[in-house]
């Protein structure tokens, strides 16, 4: 199955927008013909706008950063421990801008290991899910946030909305032949 998502995003891939401003890795790993991807869920901190949100790891573009991808990597590992360089590069998504800051453009990267790696937190993070993406494509529903209503996957218990949303229906518009 991987295999095959493998080949659906390279045939599909757009080239990453070096103007972004950060990078988010969206780690898969194929267990038992499960293939399931890596959500966190961020800390809550009062200066942070996706503050408590679920998120793919990643972060703002560092001055050391010699591309967006050294950027996911780099971010990954902060926030996971995970060395994404052991992992395949699959391609990337196009980019998207922040609904909540629209100045900030964040380019996607997918990724794939032979097994879901151990996963360390550090303080930007309070939890960790790897979620099979069929449980993940069937959990669509509404969340509400500020008495407003979004669409979101909703799943343990988390509500997956905003740009990861957006980020996940491109990638499944891509498996679906729609994107």
């Amino acid at each position: 199955m991987l295999d095959h998502i493998t080949t659906l995003i390279r045939n599909r891939q757009t080239k990453p927008d070096d103007s972004a401003h950060a990078a988010v890795a969206m780690l898969l790993a194929e267990t038992d013909d499960t293939v399931k991807v890596l959500l966190v869920k961020r800390a809550t901190r009062e200066e942070d706008p996706w503050s408590g949100h679920m998120a793919f790891p990643g972060g703002r573009r560092g001055h050391g950063d010699r591309d967006l991808m050294a950027t996911a990597c780099r971010e990954t590992r902060e926030e996971t421990e995970i060395d994404l360089t052991q992992c395949t590069t699959i391609g990337s998504l196009a980019a998207l801008h922040s609904t909540v800051r629209p100045d900030l453009c964040i380019q996607p990267f997918i990724f794939s290991c032979t097994e879901p790696p151990e996963v360390t937190l550090n303080e930007e993070l309070m939890a960790h899910y790897w979620i099979p993406l069929e449980e993940l494509n069937r959990s669509r529903g509404k969340t509400r946030i500020d008495s407003r209503e979004f669409p979101a996957y909703l799943v343990e218990g988390e509500a997956v909305w905003g740009l990861t949303y957006r980020m996940l229906e491109k990638f499944f518009g891509i498996l679906h032949g729609e994107g």
